[in-house]
């Protein structure tokens, strides 16, 4: 069997070569053959395309400057929502409710136990635990249940850029835990560490677009 013999389907074009419809229509235009659905008798014909032809228009200089303008396009689209979703997370100002400190260590025992049930987990927390793990459970709860970090993270959820958004949210409201609850800095700092290179990395990367 000869090249020209061979095709690409449609599907395969622009999944696997990144062609568009657009450009399928504007560079090779009417499908060179047609046939039948393999996998699904009543769905619409395959359309095909010669390797041969697909080959010789993807060396062409017209196909290459087109293909490169729509990668510039979708990499600017990409860096404009990284940029809203930055400015978003950089622009909060975040508020803790306030606690005396035996109500704090109450509560968390009791955020921290309910979930422990919920996993069928019998090991349980009380004021008398020991004082680290306390401290643990105590920033774990005013995060999730006494600021806006849960509320956020809805917000930012399968958005472009929510990798550096949410290590961003995070040091920020740990930073406001250690200022609000002096004696969790430990913890809020034990916690933070972990995130520090990526926060930097992420500053520089928000840095970056506010200068463009």
């Amino acid at each position: 069997m000869t090249n020209s013999k061979i095709y690409y389907t449609k599907t395969t074009l622009k999944k696997e070569r990144g062609w568009t419809d657009k450009n399928i229509s504007v560079f090779l235009g009417q499908h060179d053959l047609e046939r039948p659905n393999p996998t699904y008798k009543n769905a619409s014909p395959m359309l095909l395309y010669l390797i041969e032809k697909v080959v010789k228009v993807e060396d062409s200089a017209e196909f290459k400057t087109r293909s490169k303008t729509r990668q510039k396009g979708a990499q600017k689209a990409v860096e404009t929502k990284t940029k809203k979703i930055l400015d978003y997370i950089n622009g909060l100002t975040i508020t803790l409710e306030v606690l005396n400190h035996n109500e704090v260590i109450k509560k968390s025992c009791e955020h921290y136990n309910d979930r422990q049930m919920e996993i069928n987990s019998y090991y349980f927390a009380s004021p008398s635990s020991d004082i680290l793990f306390l401290h643990r459970i105590c920033v774990n709860y005013l995060r999730h249940c006494c600021s806006s970090y849960e509320y956020n993270l809805w917000r930012i959820f399968g958005k472009v850029g929510v990798g550096p958004a949410y290590v961003i949210l995070k040091i920020k409201i740990l930073t406001e835990i250690a200022r609000v609850y002096p004696i969790l800095k430990d913890e809020c700092d034990r916690q933070a560490a972990p995130y520090k290179t990526e926060e930097s990395d992420a500053a520089k990367e928000s840095l970056a677009f506010s200068l463009r």
